[in-house]
């Protein structure tokens, strides 16, 4: 799955903006007429039907996972006795939370995450996979990582920070339940007619205090609350705010009801509480998405007619969509799976498009890198590969609005705050060299201990082992756009050869949504021939196999491509052959089991695909994709996939993270310096606090405690 951190720029390219960014549905669950065709009706389920699955016996036998066989075997008594705790962790919080032993609880423990979030959050597993060292962190979207609440919080604090909504005015509760919010950074001068240029090029940019004439055309401009309301018109976040506090203690005290849908809400919530849960997937939500109440009438379901078809045939050959693509999809197994997986990505993208406005200008994107740091080490990650996206058409603002940097720009802030935070912590020195942490001889060579394949440590534990970066772009952009964007990620490798991990293609993969892998071989195989001209090395980690059965033929083009792992890979056992052949060429599956459940690929852990390829040995790493939208971190899809199979233990946890660092993008010195750290962790750490010994609080967590006095310590010997 793919976000987009672009600012909402109206003198962009209006045509690919539409293309990045699907336009907001005019209704709540709009389907592409494409898929009405295809997808033929849906009927009207009983209340019986809708309901999820009711708590009872596991259903099923689970899959076996042969994978633990070898990790069981090298285990040391430490370990087996830490993993009985971590089993019967998982047993007593089925009976705890779940009501396992039969009685009748409301939740199973492999029911939706976001239907059990809440009850995951008290569960002492989850407490033991915060405290599991995680090893790398491979598919994270850049821009959903932090919860919400910590750029509304900066958003707060921007004058010239706009709110609007592109399908609703606020009245009804239906209004605010169903309305679609957008952020975006404007240069308040220019909104306001005023003529001053705020262009700058020195080092302190303009901005606005209080008491400016920019903020006197609040009461006059577009509110969003008032019955008047134009889609689109900005109103100031600020102005905003005080009119919701203002409106909502008004209609408190004059008792409004809410029966009828014109009714006025009576705003019985904080501002930033409602902000938060348009982010943020509700229980409710899911269950619309599996369960769905709307009936499509027959005036909705078109007749296809043959020039129809013959037209849609058409575009699908320019596409280079597999050529029975559309028998496949006729035949498919898999149509209620779609037609959820559609419905959940619109609700997706509307998310999406808010996080956008919050995300893409200097303050918040330097300080939500900084926070992303923190949030690594806190989480127990050794490393991690962020996914950003680069997009000439949306490009990182200037703080006043006026002005943007250019892609180049923007990694240059991530490079920035990236080597600052890593040297207040104490992992590099002043110079930008990491700081060695394995035992080396005379030579200069490693010290290893028996047969280990890990080296020796000297003592030195750094916080965080480094990160990288996967240049990102739409899959959505045309042939040109792509190639541009190939030919800018080698010219960032060459300048920046330590930070540049690979590339990949953002964005919905299902048929009808373009574009697939094949359309950009041409250019993807003219990059690969680029980079070994160039003597560089730069892999592709592609979105592939985010389908119920891949009919996209993603998955084929991404071996073909020789790529190094690939995101999701859910319909990888639906293609067995495939499957195969990326064992054998050592290929990783990044899976991503709570965005796969959110996003309508699956409603229950224990029929989540990871099993099958954890059964077939296919190397797994455990990810969290867009957590701020899911409300998790990698420690709850640790959790899930503990709790989805009776037979995952405490070693599958361990295979998973030593996995996720063999896998990742590193020279040979920086995965022994990760493996180093993992492993002092897990010996020295988790295995003994999990068997109830003393363990010496982690210097990591105390240099983050003092990572501010730091920062301020560097800034002023910087300006000394």
């Amino acid at each position: 799955m793919g976000t987009f951190c672009g600012s909402l720029d109206k003198d962009s390219d209006e045509d690919h903006q539409e293309k990045a960014v699907d336009e907001p549905p005019h209704r709540q669950f709009r389907l592409s007429r494409l898929r009405y065709i295809l997808f033929g009706r849906m009927i009207r389920k009983s209340k019986h039907e809708r309901a999820h699955r009711r708590p009872g016996a596991r259903r099923g036998a689970p899959v076996k996972l042969g994978f633990l066989n070898a990790t069981t075997d090298r285990a040391s008594p430490e370990e087996q006795a830490a993993n009985e705790i971590v089993l019967d962790q998982r047993q007593n919080d089925d009976k705890e939370f779940y009501g396992a032993d039969g009685q009748q609880q409301s939740h199973i423990a492999t029911d939706h995450f976001t239907r059990n979030v809440d009850l995951i959050e008290q569960t002492r597993l989850l407490k033991t996979a915060r405290h599991m060292p995680k090893g790398a962190h491979l598919h994270l979207h850049f821009n959903s990582t932090l919860l919400p609440i910590f750029l509304l919080d900066i958003a707060k604090e921007m004058p010239n920070m706009f709110i609007s909504s592109p399908t609703h005015k606020l009245r009804s509760k239906a209004d605010f339940d169903n309305c679609e919010i957008v952020f975006t950074l404007q240069d308040c001068r220019k909104i306001n007619g005023m003529e001053e240029d705020l262009s700058c090029k020195g080092e302190e940019l303009p901005f606005y205090s209080d008491n400016e004439d920019i903020f006197a055309a609040d009461a006059t401009g577009p509110n969003l609350f008032d019955e008047n309301y134009e889609p689109r018109g900005l109103m100031r976040f600020q102005y905003f705010r005080s009119e919701w506090n203002a409106l909502r203690k008004s209609r408190a005290s004059e008792n409004q009801t809410t029966t009828g849908e014109s009714e006025l809400w009576n705003m019985d919530m904080d501002c930033d509480e409602w902000l938060v849960s348009k982010l943020i997937f509700s229980r409710e939500e899911i269950d619309s998405i599996f369960n769905p109440t709307d009936k499509l009438s027959d005036q909705t379901l078109e007749l296809e007619t043959e020039e129809d078809r013959q037209r849609r045939q058409q575009k699908a050959e320019e596409a280079k969509w597999p050529k029975d693509i559309e028998l496949d999809f006729h035949k498919s197994r898999y149509k209620d799976v779609r037609q959820r997986a559609t419905r959940a990505w619109e609700k997706f993208n509307g998310r999406t498009r808010m996080m956008k406005g919050l995300f893409n200008y200097e303050r918040a994107f330097r300080a939500y890198t900084r926070k992303c740091l923190e949030e690594f080490v806190k989480e127990n990650v050794q490393y991690a590969e962020i996914r950003p996206n680069f997009m000439k058409s949306n490009q990182l603002l200037q703080d006043n609005g006026a002005g943007s940097f250019d892609n180049f720009g923007l990694m240059e802030i991530i490079v920035e705050e990236y080597e600052n935070f890593m040297k207040d912590i104490g992992d590099m020195d002043k110079n930008g060299k990491i700081k060695e942490n394995r035992k080396l001889d005379a030579q200069g060579k490693p010290i290893y201990l028996g047969n280990s394949d890990i080296p020796l440590g000297n003592g030195h534990t750094p916080s965080l082992g480094g990160m990288k970066v996967i240049y990102c772009t739409p899959r959505s952009f045309p042939k040109p756009m792509v190639k541009e964007a190939l030919d800018e990620c080698i010219q960032m490798k060459k300048k920046w050869p330590q930070y540049i991990a690979g590339f990949d293609l953002v964005g919905e993969e299902a048929y009808d949504k373009l574009y697939p892998l094949r359309f950009f071989e041409e250019e993807f195989r003219q990059f690969q021939e680029d980079c070994r001209w160039e003597q560089i090395e730069i892999p592709f980690l592609f979105h592939c196999g985010e389908t119920p059965d891949d009919i996209e033929g993603n998955l084929q083009c991404a071996l073909d491509l020789d790529a190094k792992r690939i995101g999701h890979g859910y319909a990888l056992p639906k293609k067995p052959d495939i499957m195969r052949q990326m064992k054998a060429k050592n290929i990783c599956v990044e899976a991503c089991p709570i965005s796969n459940m959110v996003l309508g690929l699956v409603e229950h852990m224990d029929d989540h695909q990871i099993y099958e390829l954890l059964a077939h040995e296919v190397h797994c790493s455990l990810n969290s994709d867009n957590g701020t939208l899911f409300k998790s971190t990698l420690s709850h899809d640790f959790y899930e996939v503990m709790v989805g199979n009776q037979n995952m233990n405490l070693f599958g946890w361990r295979q998973l993270a030593r996995w996720s660092i063999d896998h990742s993008c590193l020279s040979s010195v920086e995965r022994e310096r990760i493996l180093v750290e993992w492993e002092r962790r897990w010996k020295n750490e988790f295995i003994p606090k999990l068997l109830g010994k003393t363990v010496q609080h982690p210097a990591r967590l105390d240099r983050l405690d003092k990572i501010e006095e730091n920062r301020v310590r560097r800034v002023a010997e910087h300006k000394l």
